[in-house]
This record gives structure tokens, C-alpha cells and sequence, in this order.
């Protein structure tokens, strides 16, 4: 295979590959009883993206256009509420279940508004171990609609009426008027996906005007997706390690390096050279005129 159709994914394709839960895997018994002791081989795979993002939170700051790449690494490193599938279809990631009509999680009232609610998983958990809550997309939401911070609002916030939280795993949401995606909200690129609470919520209330300065940000950060940061080294790259408790499986992948590459002709050395793969739906139109090239050479 060749190395630009090794490496020519877009990452929303990468992610799924990566994310997959492993079954858990009975070992067969060895010849007189005793169990194998060998340790599974360690997976590590290389990636790259077409930019150097300073931290996670550009994700938010810089909505139009952002880094490229960027959005891959959230979605590793984090979670929502819902995820949508290869296919397109709406599945349940930190929540029990997809709101619908059928199940009664979604109601339409006679006025035209409506209710969403959400039972958070029992075994949802922030990297450090936290179980994820309510209250953690209640806070999202506050930090989300701050006028004092930059970050462009959400149109879905202008559509709801209130959220609350009845328990700590049930978050129930009203809407001023029907919305067709209301059952994708705290999800990529809906309202936000969720911030840790108990690690944010006295720097938010202390100090705002340096919030998103924050380690958090970058080789502090903590979220609830399949991957954590291990390292974070600006301008060069970062170092995703498993989390053996994602709420969906631990992934079959021990460790990703994904490296930052701003520069074309820099992306497409590393991919000639041996980089597993690229995240970045920009990266295919890269390796085609780097296949052209070569092409021209040979000849």
C-alpha cells in the first residue's frame, strides 16, 4: 500500500478506528493448567496534523475555520452526551440513552415546546476517576454563555427555556420552541461538550479574565473520552495515552503521538516517512499533489 492511501483519512474515520471497544478476551488454558503469562504486545500508533494548536480550548475560541486537526484530538480526548456514528445515527456515549419520542425521553407540549432528558451513565468518568454528573452541563452551560469570556455563543442556548438537574445522573432540558436536533445537545459542536466541574469551577469564579490561559487547556487537561493527554509540548506535539474506564470500552489502541505540522511540504515528509495516519480533512488534497510529484520524478 501505498503511503498517501495508508495515511488518507479523514479523521472522523480515524477517530472511529481508534475508539473501538475491545471485547474482553478469554484466554485459553495452557497444557497442564497454568495460565499464559505473556503481556499483550503495546500499541502505539504515530498521527499528524495540518496545524500547531497552543491548546484544546482554540476548539471553542476559534469556531469558524479553528486549526486543523484540532477537532480530531477533542474528539479522543472527549465526550458528550451523544456521538454521532459513521453512519450518521445518533448513539449514546456518556448518556444511557438517545432522547426520542418512543422512549419518552423527548416530549412535545401542545404550545410547541419541548422537554429533552438525559440519564448520565453510572460508569461515566472524568480522566481523574470523578464520575461525570449533571451538574457538570448545567456549569458547561454557564461557562458557555459568559459574556466575559470569548467564546461565540451556541445557537441552541437561544432556544432553551431552562436545564435542570433533579438528580445527580439526570439532566432534563426545556426549549422554547420545536428543534429537530435537540437530542444532540452537550455533543461535538452542540452547546459544548462537558467541562469538569470540580477542577473548573473556582477558577471560573475567581478568575475569569485568565479561565481559559489555563493549564486545563492543554497538558492538563482532563475530559471523558477514550484517550488522555499524557504530554503536551507546544509547537511540536502531544502524547494520548488510553483510559482503561471510557465509558464505551477501553480503546485497542495504547498510545497516540500526534504531532504538529503546520507546514505542507513538512506533513508530507513525515507521511512519506512513515506516519500511521493523518487527522485533518485537509490532508488528502496534500498527499495527492505529493503523489503527483513523485510521480513526475520517477518519470
Amino acid at each position: 500500500m501505498q503511503p498517501w492511501t495508508r495515511v488518507g483519512l479523514a479523521w472522523t474515520t480515524v477517530a472511529l478506528l481508534l475508539v473501538a471497544c475491545a471485547p474482553q478476551r478469554t484466554e485459553a488454558p495452557v497444557p497442564g493448567g497454568q495460565e499464559s503469562a505473556a503481556p499483550a504486545a503495546f500499541k502505539r500508533i504515530t498521527t499528524a496534523i495540518r496545524g500547531s494548536p497552543a491548546s484544546l480550548v482554540q476548539e471553542r475560541t476559534q469556531r469558524s475555520g479553528g486549526i486543523r486537526g484540532l477537532d480530531g484530538i477533542q474528539e479522543l480526548t472527549h465526550a458528550g452526551l451523544t456521538y454521532l456514528k459513521a453512519d450518521g445515527i445518533r448513539a449514546a456515549q456518556l448518556s444511557e440513552a438517545v432522547p426520542t419520542i418512543e422512549n419518552g425521553l423527548w416530549k412535545v407540549f401542545p404550545d410547541g415546546r419541548m422537554e429533552t432528558t438525559w440519564r448520565i451513565k453510572a460508569t461515566a468518568r472524568w480522566h481523574d476517576g470523578t464520575p461525570v454528573t449533571a451538574n457538570d452541563f448545567l456549569f458547561t452551560s454557564a461557562v458557555e454563555q459568559d459574556k466575559d469570556l470569548e467564546i461565540p455563543p451556541y445557537a441552541e442556548h437561544e432556544l432553551i427555556e431552562g436545564m435542570t438537574a433533579p438528580d445527580a445522573r439526570t439532566l432534563t432540558v426545556t426549549w422554547k420552541r420545536p428543534y429537530i436536533e435537540a437530542d444532540g445537545l452537550f455533543s461535538y459542536r452542540a452547546a459544548g461538550l462537558p467541562i469538569p466541574k470540580h477542577l473548573l469551577e473556582r477558577a471560573f469564579r475567581d478568575d475569569k479574565g485568565s479561565f481559559l490561559a489555563l493549564p486545563y487547556w492543554n497538558e492538563e487537561f482532563v475530559g471523558a473520552g477514550a484517550f488522555k493527554v499524557h504530554e503536551w509540548v507546544r509547537d511540536s506535539h502531544t502524547v494520548l495515552r488510553t483510559f482503561d474506564d471510557y465509558v464505551l470500552g477501553r480503546p485497542k489502541v495504547d498510545e497516540i503521538e500526534v504531532r504538529f505540522i503546520p507546514d505542507n511540504n513538512a506533513i508530507l515528509a513525515n507521511v512519506l516517512a512513515g506516519v500511521d495516519l493523518t487527522l485533518g480533512k485537509t490532508i488528502s488534497s496534500i498527499l495527492r499533489s505529493g503523489r503527483e510529484t513523485s510521480g513526475r520524478m520517477a518519470a
